[in-house]
């Protein structure tokens, strides 16, 4: 299948863990709003085209957000790495989760049956005045 490029609007966000609460020790997911929004973009930027299947590459970049400091010198600062919280690998394993989440038992996966058919990883953080998460999906031979 030929890559597609997908575009999430918005700060990147990282994995979160589930919470678990008081003495009924009930799990939940805190992060379930987030998700269904960003499901909804990847749905619309999909379309009906069938789920990519494994081995697969994932090449990422997340935009962070400038700090008010570095906005001053937007132009020079746009690209620079960012080497503070929230980690690369949660902001990852988000991906995974969200291209792979099985929706109210309806649909397999968003756009893989399970993330880990993801065999290789390319990923960075940079700054850029535009906040967002950038990925292409490419089928390995």
């Amino acid at each position: 299948m030929t890559p597609l490029t997908y575009v999430l609007i918005g700060d990147p966000v990282p994995l979160a863990r589930a919470r678990v609460t008081g003495g009924n020790r009930i799990v939940y997911d805190s992060q379930k709003l987030i998700k269904h929004s960003l499901i909804n973009q990847l749905l619309d930027q999909h379309g009906d085209r069938p789920l990519y299947e494994g081995p697969l590459h994932l090449d990422v970049t997340f935009y962070m957000r400038m700090p008010k400091g570095m906005l001053k010198k937007t132009a020079e600062n746009t690209g620079k790495y960012h080497v503070y919280k929230p980690d690369l690998d949660n902001c990852i394993k988000l991906i995974g989760d969200i291209a792979s989440i099985d929706i109210y038992g309806e649909i397999d996966g968003v756009l893989l049956k399970d993330d880990c058919t993801i065999a290789s990883i390319t990923a960075k953080k940079v700054y850029d005045i535009n906040p967002r998460t950038v990925f292409t999906i490419t089928e390995l031979k």
